[in-house]
C-alpha cells in the first residue's frame, strides 16, 4: 500500500498522492466525506502563485521582495522576506518568562447570574465592552469592562438575528456593532451593542475562519475549498453596506483523475493589532491582511516536508508527520507550535533573529497538565500558551481562570513560593480568588503586552 508521497519537484508544485483505504478516522469524518475518494491533491507554492495569477492585483510584489515587512505589515527588513529556521530552533532549548512579552495584568471578576453563566467562552477584549461567546451553553453575552453583564446577543433559533451554531464573534473598532457567524447556516449576523439585530449575510460555503472586523464596515474570513478549484479565493472581504465580497488571496486546488485527495491540516488566520495574520496549512508562507486590505507575506518558514493526511493511514504514520502551526504574532515575538516525532512550541525574536524551543516543564506539573508553556513569573499561576486562534486587540490577550481551580492552586508551595518578578499580581489574584464563591463565574486575566 503506498500511504502518501510529499516531494519537492524541479518548479512550484506540491504534491501529495495517496491511493485510498476503506477505513476512516472518525476525527477526520466530517472532512472527509465531502471529499470524492481516490485523488491527487496539489498546492501551488505561494510564491509562484502571486506571479501567475495575482500579478494584476499586486503590481508592486516585486518591490515587496527588497522591502517586505520583518515582524509585521508595518515594519519592513531592507534584504527581502524573512526565513524562520524551524529545523534551527528545535536545536536550541531555552526558557521564556512572561515578564519579557507582558507589561501589566488586570483581573476582571465577571458578575454571576442565572442569564450569564460562563464556562468555555471565545472572548473579545475592548476598552469599553467584554464581548463572550460562550460554549456551553452556547450563547453571546456583553458585559462592560468592570465585569458587570449587560445582555445577551441574540439567541438560539432559525429566526431573524437567532443563531443556530455561534462559532465565531467580533467586536467592531468603534465598539458600536457585533457580528457573529453561525456555522449551520452560513449566516453573518449583525447587532448593535444594544442587542438589536441589524441584518443577516450569506457567506460562500467553506468558511473555516473569521470573520473579523478590518474596519467598522468592512470583515475578513477564510474559506476552504473541497472539489476542484482553481486560483480558488482563500481570504475575501465583505462589505457590510453594501454585501458586496472581493477576494484578496487565491491557491490553488486540484484533484487527479483518480478522485482522491487528502485532509489538510488546519489553516490560521488570527487577529493581531498589525492586522490579520493567515498561512496555509500546506505552505511554508506567512502572510498578513493589513487594515488598508492589502495581503503581504511577512515570514518563510524553514520546516519540514508539507503534508496532508489520509483516510488510508494508520494512527502511527498520522502521529509521525511533522507539522507546524502560526500560535500568535505579536509586536515582539512570534509563537509557533508543531510536532516532529513529539510536540514542540518555539519563540521566534524578530529584532534578534532569534529562535528556540521551549523545554518541557517539570516543576509543578501534574501528571495530566501540559507539558509545554511561557512560565509565569508575574502572578505564579499556570504556564501561559497562545493556542491557535488567539486574538490580539489594542495590545491585550486575555484568558479565563476557573475560580474553583484556583482556590486549589492558591494552597500550594508552587503559587506561594513562585520566583516573581514582583509579588503584586499574585496578592491581587489572591484576594480576588478568596472573596469568590467557588460556583462564580472564571476571573478574566487580561494581560497587557509590551510593545
Amino acid at each position: 500500500m503506498k500511504y502518501l508521497q510529499s516531494n519537492r519537484r524541479p518548479g512550484p508544485i506540491l504534491n501529495f498522492e495517496i491511493t485510498k483505504s476503506s477505513g476512516l478516522r472518525a476525527n477526520l469524518l466530517a472532512h472527509l466525506n465531502l471529499l470524492p475518494q481516490n485523488s491527487k491533491l496539489v498546492f501551488e507554492s505561494h510564491h509562484s502563485y502571486f506571479m501567475k495569477h495575482s500579478l494584476p492585483v499586486y503590481l508592486a510584489f516585486f518591490v515587496l521582495l527588497v522591502s517586505l515587512p520583518l515582524s509585521s505589515c508595518k515594519h519592513k527588513q531592507e534584504t527581502g522576506l524573512a526565513t524562520i529556521d524551524v529545523i534551527a530552533g528545535l536545536k536550541q532549548e531555552k526558557e521564556f518568562r512572561l515578564s519579557e512579552l507582558v507589561d501589566s495584568i488586570e483581573y476582571i471578576k465577571l458578575e454571576t447570574s442565572k442569564e450569564c453563566l460562563v464556562s468555555n467562552a471565545s472572548k473579545v477584549i475592548g476598552k469599553k465592552y467584554i464581548l463572550l461567546l460562550n460554549h456551553q451553553p452556547q450563547q453571546i453575552m456583553l458585559f462592560d469592562r468592570g465585569g458587570k453583564f449587560l445582555r445577551q446577543i441574540g439567541k438560539i433559533g432559525k429566526g431573524p438575528g437567532e443563531y443556530t451554531y455561534p462559532y465565531h464573534i467580533d467586536l467592531s473598532p468603534d465598539e458600536d456593532k457585533i457580528i457573529a457567524f453561525d456555522m449551520a447556516q452560513n449566516l453573518i449576523l449583525e447587532y448593535s451593542v444594544d442587542g438589536s439585530f441589524l441584518a443577516s449575510h450569506k457567506t460562500p460555503s467553506g468558511l473555516e475562519a473569521g470573520p473579523y472586523y478590518l474596519d467598522k464596515e468592512n470583515i475578513a474570513f477564510l474559506t476552504t475549498p473541497y472539489s476542484d478549484s482553481m486560483h480558488y479565493p482563500h481570504v475575501r472581504i465583505m462589505n457590510l453596506p453594501t454585501k458586496k465580497i472581493t477576494p484578496v488571496y487565491f491557491i490553488d486546488f486540484r484533484r487527479n483523475p483518480d478522485k482522491q485527495a487528502g485532509v489538510y491540516l488546519q489553516n490560521n488566520f488570527h487577529r493581531t493589532d498589525e492586522g490579520i495574520i493567515f498561512k496555509h496549512s500546506l505552505c511554508d508562507t506567512i502572510y498578513c491582511l493589513s487594515p488598508d486590505f492589502k495581503v503581504k507575506p511577512v515570514y518563510v518558514l524553514h520546516s519540514f516536508s508539507n503534508r496532508a493526511v489520509y483516510t488510508s493511514m494508520t494512527e502511527q504514520e498520522i502521529e509521525g508527520i511533522s507539522t507546524g502551526d502560526l500560535s500568535c504574532l505579536t509586536s515582539k515575538f512570534l509563537f509557533y507550535i508543531g510536532t516532529n516525532k513529539e510536540r514542540f512550541h518555539l519563540v521566534y525574536n524578530p529584532l534578534t533573529k532569534e529562535i528556540s524551543s521551549l523545554p518541557k516543564i517539570t516543576k509543578c506539573r501534574g501528571e495530566n497538565d501540559y507539558a509545554f508553556g511561557i512560565i509565569n513569573d508575574l502572578d505564579g499561576t499556570e504556564p501561559v500558551w497562545f493556542w491557535g486562534g488567539s486574538y490580539i486587540r489594542d495590545g491585550r490577550f486575555a484568558n479565563l481562570l476557573q475560580v474553583m481551580d484556583l482556590k486549589e492552586m492558591i494552597k500550594t508551595d508552587c503559587f506561594n513560593k513562585a520566583d516573581l518578578k514582583t509579588n503584586q499580581y499574585r496578592d491581587q489574584l489572591r484576594k480576588m480568588v478568596e472573596a469568590s464563591s467557588e460556583n462564580d463565574n472564571p476571573i478574566l486575566r487580561v494581560m497587557h503586552l509590551k510593545k
